[in-house]
């Protein structure tokens, strides 16, 4: 095993020791502490480079290998330098062995770890007293740091030049008697310039006449107080007249003291802001004028800022009482707590259209309007522009109207039941007499007369099947069971007979333990659900259906579908099926639910039809059983 000294480096051949004085080793023991001390690279090779005499301790930190590696191979440095830097340090060694020096060549390093790192290279020749070369000396600095920081720099350099040059805003300077020293190119364009016919000129020659004095005034503040802002109108090559913005300082940090200039050409802004001015005065002039009520309110507060004559005569109050003042101030809502979801839609969706609400006037009479909303930003303030109608008259008439026709339904289901049990208790038990005499007849005609015996069987046979439908049509027009178990057994019932007379299978699902609802209500599912069965045999082509009754707390729903043809011409989702031009059945469902509160929808596709009812209720327990209140 070789010794080594004490700082832990191979000690030189004996055959290279054997001309040292005993001072001279002393000497070379003493370089090598001081050189592993140092930062940098340092090595000492043979002439040829064949072999290396001394390496510091630094190589093992900056290359990633030991020193013993490099006595072992004296080109293995070169071997860790990356592939595309091996060939530029290889030509450079080549020309220090001839004796040219290398006064500094950069190259990356690949690490052990994949890692990268940059060095600065340097070597020198060391010639004897005759002039030969005897040893080769080569430093190597690790620069990773600087070249990071050169890159960062760099990039820097790069996206300001890039932000200046593509800049839509004009970047300039200019020294102080308002001579342009240099400007960017992208507003050259704007100006029609080229930079060269800009470069040396005064600033005064590209403005007009009358804003020269603007442009010396300008020249003596940015010299006095060193900072500047404000308009010029500045003129460009054919002539047009265009409006910058500037704000500028003065910079004395260099050897003479230069302007810094960044100006915008705002001249599409001001044309805007003056058509904006003369828009919102024509809004004013609207707003005032417009026979419809229409008022403005803070978003936030619900303040109300500004309303029309309309709004006043509507309300009785002058603006002079309303402005500045709530509309739940006003008590204009019958319940304050209305207002929060309007503007959460308002927020959400960007305006209401067409929204019917009650609301109360200061009298305390409550009307009914017909508004829109919109929100809209008056001096940076969210405020909501609010256009009403009042539909008091057309609600009154409405209710007067669906009155009507609650009172003509229920007249309608009354002569039903009327008809119904006069076919039950009058027709029927006649029918069901006559088929009593039939049969005793049949029984005294004698066996050989079989023609008046056949004669009495087919008449038989028509009263058992007159029999048969008037009870039917007794059942359809007016169920009994319906006020006697409930509307879940008159529906199971009911679906009972209509799959069997018209061979349209019927699905029906309920929900458990149903129980009983108001008779009003029973009523009307129970016609809906009658009504669209018998759509769904004449209209819809189809050969299944399904029934869907289901209850929850505060609501009953009820669902018939089919798989049929579809509604004609109709692709949508509906809750008005007057607006489609349907027929008189649909109609009447959606009356009857409406003379309970409920909601009726139409969904029609070229796959099916959906009936959909939906009815509030308002629970109590009472034992085991749910009811709704009012039964």
């Amino acid at each position: 095993m070789t010794a080594r000294t004490a700082n832990g480096h191979r000690p030189l051949p004996l055959s290279q020791r054997s001309n040292q004085q005993p001072s001279d080793l002393h000497d070379s023991e003493y370089f090598r502490d001081i050189a592993d001390t140092l930062p940098v690279v340092l090595a000492l090779a043979n002439a040829d480079l064949s072999q290396f005499l001394f390496v510091n301790r630094a190589y093992e930190e900056v290359w990633g290998q030991t020193v013993e590696s490099l006595y072992a191979n004296s080109l293995s440095f070169v071997d860790a330098v990356h592939p595309e830097d091996q060939p530029a340090l290889r030509k450079a060694i080549g020309g220090l062995i001839q004796g040219t020096p290398i006064d500094g060549i950069e190259c990356r390093l690949v690490q052990p770890d994949g890692s990268t790192r940059w060095v600065l290279c340097r070597g020198c020749p060391v010639r004897n007293a005759a002039g030969e070369i005897v040893r080769l000396v080569g430093t190597a600095q690790d620069i990773t740091e600087r070249k990071r920081v050169e890159n960062s720099l760099r990039e820097s350099e790069d996206r300001y030049r890039d932000l200046v040059e593509h800049s839509s805003d004009l970047l300039c300077t200019h020294d102080l008697q308002g001579n342009i020293l240099s400007v960017n190119k992208a507003p050259l364009k704007i100006l029609g310039y080229s930079r060269e016919e800009l470069l040396g000129k005064p600033l005064r020659e590209f403005v007009t006449e009358e804003a020269k004095p603007l442009c010396d005034l300008y020249l003596m503040q940015i010299q006095k107080t060193g900072f500047a802002r404000g308009l010029l109108p500045v003129v460009t090559k054919k002539g047009e007249v265009r409006l910058w913005e500037y704000n500028n300082s003065l910079r004395q940090d260099g050897v003479s003291p230069i302007v810094r200039g960044l100006a915008h050409d705002v001249t599409e802004q001001k044309r805007m802001e003056a058509a904006l001015r003369k828009s919102e005065e024509k809004f004013s002039k609207a707003f005032h004028a417009s026979p419809v009520e229409m008022f403005i309110t803070s978003l936030d507060t619900g303040c109300i800022l500004d309303v029309n004559e309309s709004f006043e005569n509507s309300t009785g109050l002058t603006r002079d009482r309303l402005i500045g003042r709530s509309t739940v101030e006003l008590g204009m809502w019958i319940d304050p707590a209305d207002r929060t979801p309007i503007i959460d839609e308002i927020l959400q969706k960007g305006r209401i259209t067409k929204r019917e609400k009650a609301f109360r006037l200061p009298s305390g009479e409550t009307v009914f309007r017909l508004f829109s909303a919109e929100p809209i930003l008056l001096n940076d303030v969210r405020c909501v522009l609010i256009v009403s109608e009042d539909i008091t008259e057309r609600k009154k008439a409405e209710q007067d109207v669906r009155q009507l026709s609650s009172r003509l339904l229920r007249l309608h289901d009354e002569e039903r039941r009327n008809i119904a049990r006069d076919l039950h208790d009058s027709t029927g038990q006649d029918l069901v007499a006559l088929s009593a005499l039939l049969v005793q007849l049949q029984d005294e005609v004698p066996p050989t007369h079989r023609k008046a015996h056949k004669t009495v069987s087919q008449a038989l046979a028509v009263a058992e099947r007159c029999i048969r439908e008037v009870r039917t049509l007794s059942y359809v027009l007016h169920p009994p069971m319906l006020e006697e178990t409930g509307l879940k057994d008159a529906i199971a019932h009911y679906i009972k007979a209509y799959s069997r007379r018209t061979c349209i299978e019927v699905q029906l699902e309920i929900s458990p333990r149903f129980g009983r609802l108001n008779r009003d209500v029973e009523l009307v599912l129970f016609r809906v659900m009658q009504e669209s069965l018998t759509n769904v045999q004449r209209h819809s082509g189809s050969y299944a259906a399904n029934v869907r009754l289901k209850r929850r707390p505060t609501m009953v729903s009820l669902e018939v579908s089919d798989r049929g043809r579809g509604i004609p011409g109709f692709e949508q989702k509906s809750p008005e099926p007057h607006l489609l031009g349907c027929g008189v059945g649909l109609c009447s469902m959606a009356e009857r639910l409406k003379q309970v509160g409920g909601k009726f929808e139409i969904e029609s596709r070229s796959s099916g039809t959906t009936i959909r009812g939906v009815i509030p209720i308002h629970e109590k327990t009472d034992g085991n059983d749910s009811h709704t209140s009012g039964r």
